[in-house]
């Protein structure tokens, strides 16, 4: 039924993918469904009895993803693409990056001036449009009182 619908809606419908590697559906600690390929790597190490205890592992659980959806939700951090246990974390990891980018625009002013002669000029040139706008929004809207 979905695919008349979209047939007679569009014009076309797109036909599920098939065959290819099977994927695998994984949760975020936030609540979203993602499906992806499961990414298995092998390990191997020494225990502490000197046993070597070697397996497959699936990589994807190392982004954070879950094998079954969370029963508490934790907010996602734009930030640094991860998830936190509080919304106080999340402005403490914005102050970390908003750090961080200064520092790294100071380092790239400091290593190429010339490349940033051109962008000052651009900022300034766009901050100077967007005042002469907001003037004459505010002048256009003096006129339409006196009409």
């Amino acid at each position: 039924m979905d695919k008349k619908r979209d047939l007679e809606t569009n014009g076309y419908f797109i036909s599920p993918v098939r065959g290819g590697q099977p994927r695998k559906v994984y949760y975020t600690p936030d609540g979203r469904t993602i499906k992806a390929i499961p990414s298995m790597r092998e390990y191997q190490y020494t225990d502490e009895n000197g046993e070597v205890v070697s397996g497959e592992r699936d990589a994807n659980y190392d982004k954070g993803w879950l094998d079954r959806p969370p029963k508490e939700l934790k907010p996602y951090c734009p930030y640094c693409d991860r998830w936190h246990d509080t919304e106080g974390e999340i402005e403490a990891c914005a102050a970390k990056h908003k750090k961080l980018e200064t520092w790294g625009m100071q380092q790239a002013r400091r290593m190429h001036p010339k490349d940033f002669e051109t962008f000052d000029k651009i900022t300034a040139m766009e901050n100077r449009i967007s005042g002469l706008e907001s003037g004459l929004g505010e002048i256009l809207s003096l006129l339409r009182e006196k009409k």
